[in-house]
């Protein structure tokens, strides 16, 4: 059972990546956010793609590390521990800061600005001199040291929470990140970033789900909630996240009192399909995707570095299909794939460097 539980979760993770690479490529071609690359052709339905996938992704992300994190803490002292997820999550946000980020601002500069400007003088006096410089994706590795740290002293309190998985446990989960979601959304609305001391960055108005989230795997790692996950509990977390994403995708054709409470609630609303539809993915995925090809094993193995280097593909694979006179649905195909091949291929070169340095060291 343990061996099935890992490989249906790392192949939902490698889901997750996709969608990750997925969510930042559509960008280009929606009309809102702040991003880089703006393409010419647009769409309304990757706009409400956009609108799903922020709701339960980096959600599903942050339960899967909290999972496994009472497992770590069982076998290694609290400080070798933190050592330990600060050399996993922390060091990689230099990478990000001085090289991958600053490659990738560099090909949108010259895409918006259509100016030859070395990328060296770009550097120093634009993404340094200007204040440019920043880790961007990297804000969930800086999240996720910070939650595993906050959890060792609130670990004993987590450990309370006792008892089966319960449909009760579940919409009191939904009450609890709902009504937390609220009070901070009065005062920060969706996408809006602050800096904790200059240097952490976060979108308050999604804390409390993220948050929450990465205690709940902790929780369910403890309870072995998993194992215990039925089919009519999965089943229904299926259809009501199914159904209220379906709402998202369908707004334009329903009627307008729907859409209206819909975004009127949509603090709750967002939370019910977060809830619901991480625990429909994991049911999914326990149920008939616990298997594991080499493919997949490798694409699990190689997850991590591939979301680190994931964006300097993407504004490659959107600037050079921005040239590319084709249906924007197909661009958006084209693109994510592309980026996820490249970011893959890139990764498994990364890893298998490693290998070689490691052994010639040994």
């Amino acid at each position: 059972m343990e061996k099935k539980r890992i490989n249906y979760f790392d192949n939902l993770k490698v889901l997750l990546t996709l969608l990750v690479i997925a969510h930042h490529t559509c960008q280009a071609y929606t009309m809102g956010g702040d991003w880089s690359v703006k393409d010419s052709s647009n769409s309304a339905w990757l706009s409400s793609f956009l609108c799903v996938n922020m709701t339960f992704f980096m959600g599903a992300f942050f339960f899967i590390s909290g999972y496994f994190v009472p497992r770590s803490l069982e076998h290694k002292k609290v400080g070798v521990f933190i050592k330990g997820r600060a050399k996993r999550l922390l060091l990689p946000i230099l990478i990000l800061l001085f090289m991958i980020v600053p490659a990738y601002d560099y090909i949108a500069y010259c895409y918006n600005e259509k100016q030859a400007l070395g990328f060296y003088q770009f550097y120093m006096q634009s993404y340094i001199g200007e204040g440019m410089i920043s880790y961007d994706h990297g804000w969930f590795l800086i999240s996720l040291f910070l939650y595993s740290v906050i959890y060792i002293p609130i670990r004993r309190l987590c450990d309370k929470v006792r008892g089966k998985l319960t449909g009760y446990k579940i919409i009191m989960f939904i009450a609890v990140m709902s009504l937390l979601t609220g009070i901070i959304r009065i005062v920060y609305p969706i996408d809006e970033w602050v800096n904790i001391l200059g240097v952490i960055g976060i979108e308050p108005a999604h804390l409390p789900q993220y948050f929450l989230w990465f205690l709940a795997g902790t929780i369910a790692y403890k309870n072995k909630w998993l194992n215990e996950l039925t089919d009519t509990t999965g089943k229904y977390c299926v259809a009501i996240g199914f159904f209220a994403a379906m709402l998202i995708y369908l707004q334009r054709i329903l009627p307008y009192f729907i859409i209206d409470w819909i975004y009127d609630w949509f603090w709750v609303y967002e939370c019910i399909m977060s809830v619901t539809i991480v625990i429909g993915l994991v049911y999914i995925f326990r149920k008939h995707f616990s298997g594991q090809g080499k493919l997949m094993k490798c694409l699990a193995q190689n997850a991590f570095t591939i979301y680190i280097v994931h964006n300097l593909f993407v504004i490659m694979m959107q600037v050079l299909m921005s040239k590319v006179k084709i249906n924007v649905y197909l661009k958006f195909i084209v693109a994510t794939t592309l980026a996820f091949t490249l970011s893959t291929i890139v990764a498994i070169v990364i890893s298998k460097g490693k290998k070689r340095l490691k052994g010639h060291y040994v």
